[in-house]
């Protein structure tokens, strides 16, 4: 086949159609972030990080970072349902892995990590942080006195909220 009778060919122009439109699309969708570079290291997320931006943090992102970065916080307590074991877990650990290296590259020094099944009993000091995870409609990070609440509604916005609050922890959020 001579290359004018290729150029005939309708079938070398959908070929040649679906290769352009490729290429365009590869160009111009953004792409999911699940990867950030912070402390000299890389952290790797389930969820966008883009995403994650856009979930709502209650009272502020400026409260939350300073309540989690106080230097008076010592524990950060993980409390969940029976139901919710699974995703605790892997959210809590996600939680714990990241928080840990921030508070050694930011603040040398280590906060003790733990979960508990509810009902527990929870203090009011100002040494001790509560995460819940709690299943809601309104996809948010709320925090209320010394109790962080991570609501969601289904496994994937548990894990927006996650990485929401993480980034929020690392300050990663317009000041």
């Amino acid at each position: 086949m001579t290359r004018l009778n290729m150029l005939k060919n309708p079938y070398v122009w959908l070929i040649v159609i679906i290769l352009l439109a490729a290429i365009i699309y590869s160009l111009t969708v953004p792409k999911p972030v699940k990867r950030l570079d912070i402390y000299n290291t890389t952290f790797f997320f389930r969820a966008d990080i883009n995403e994650a931006s856009k979930i709502n943090t209650y009272p502020s992102e400026q409260v939350i970072y300073e309540k989690l970065n106080d230097p008076n916080l010592n524990n950060i307590i993980i409390l969940f349902n029976e139901n919710q074991s699974a995703l605790a877990a892997l959210e809590g650990m996600e939680i714990t892995y990241k928080l840990t290296y921030h508070y050694l590259a930011t603040q040398k020094r280590r906060i003790k990590f733990d979960a508990k099944l509810l009902p527990y009993n929870v203090t009011d000091d100002n040494k001790t942080l509560y995460i819940y995870f709690n299943q809601s409609n309104n996809v948010s990070v709320l925090l209320k006195d010394n109790k962080v609440f991570i609501n969601y509604n289904d496994k994937s916005t548990a894990d927006l909220a996650t990485v929401k609050f993480i980034l929020t922890v690392f300050g990663l959020f317009e000041k």
